[in-house]
């Protein structure tokens, strides 16, 4: 009976040592992950700062606009519209190596003039983009970071008259 007992607690140690240490690890994915979502807080938070602290210097997008372009508009957004609020719908995350691809669909709404408004998607379609992240290495001693390095395949979630999607 001794015996069984000391096998039962020996597995009840082996058990939560492996799902200890499971909680513990990260993956690049759930590190990927967390950069969105902090940088969805601080879009919510109208911060450009922090905004722009999860995008590398070489920022780039498939139409070869700058970083400062992106913290312009995000400036813009910032001054026009309040309680921004980000709504991720779908999230599908790829990493290779210290490379990352995200497919995201969502959609960001506002309040402009006191109403509130979308600002990118609608009520029946979300915006989209692929995000491509690099891990970058931090200063001495400590860890890499995954930095924003480029968007592409951007569609703002809403039709505008006379442009399809295949024309863009």
């Amino acid at each position: 009976m001794k015996k069984l007992v000391y096998i039962v607690v020996g597995l009840a140690v082996a058990v939560g040592a492996y799902i200890g240490i499971d909680a513990v690890v990260v993956t690049d994915s759930e590190e990927v992950q967390a950069v969105i979502d902090q940088a969805c807080r601080a879009i919510e938070k109208e911060d450009e700062k922090l905004c722009m602290s999860y995008v590398a210097d070489d920022f780039r997008t498939d139409r070869g606009e700058p970083k400062g372009r992106l913290a312009r508009l995000a400036r813009w957004t910032f001054r026009t519209f309040d309680n921004i609020k980000v709504i991720v719908n779908e999230c599908e995350v790829s990493v290779s190596e210290r490379k990352a691809k995200v497919h995201i669909t969502f959609r960001l709404l506002g309040d402009y003039q006191g109403r509130r408004a979308f600002i990118l998607g609608e009520p029946l379609h979300t915006a989209s983009a692929s995000l491509h992240f690099e891990k970058r290495p931090g200063p001495a001693g400590r860890k890499g970071r995954w930095l924003l390095v480029g968007v592409s395949q951007f569609h703002p979630g809403w039709k505008m008259p006379g442009v399809s999607r295949k024309s863009r």
